[in-house]
């Protein structure tokens, strides 16, 4: 089984300090406070800048979210993004997670995701929207054969 990849947004200390250094070496470089331009430095900057950015692209699977919204790209190459005042209904089945918005009807495919993720996925949407969730999924038992 895949794992989704949760990630929250918000300013942490590595975020807030590869930003400034990024700022530093960007302004450092292009010879805007000394005489010195240098454009290893420029791309040092904005290097750190892309490194940071694509972070959304390393995992196949991936949720990041905030106080307002979400963003989930699972078995895809692009993603939605949700704002959590706009989902009205969340129905979860074996295959598929059905977010009902205001007008609008998106539909996620869970093929071959982890049931945990999937639970905290649907967790995520209840618990920051005043979403109605439905879930439809039926709990497989295995036997032993004696």
């Amino acid at each position: 089984m895949k794992r989704i990849r949760f990630e929250k947004f918000s300013l942490n200390w590595y975020r807030v300090a590869a930003l400034i250094f990024a700022i530093v070496f960007i302004v450092l470089g292009s010879g805007i406070l000394a005489n010195f331009n240098s454009a290893i430095l420029i791309i040092i900057g904005f290097g750190i800048i892309i490194f940071e950015l694509s972070r959304l692209f390393w995992y196949k699977n991936y949720v990041k979210s905030n106080t307002k919204g979400v963003y989930i790209r699972i078995n895809s190459s692009l993603g939605k993004a949700f704002n959590f005042n706009d989902i009205i209904k969340v129905k979860v089945t074996s295959q598929e997670m059905i977010i009902t918005l205001k007008g609008t009807v998106h539909i996620i495919s869970l093929h071959r995701i982890d049931r945990n993720d999937i639970d905290d996925l649907a967790d995520l949407l209840i618990d920051n929207s005043d979403a109605e969730y439905v879930s439809e999924v039926m709990h497989e038992q295995f036997y032993k054969k004696s």
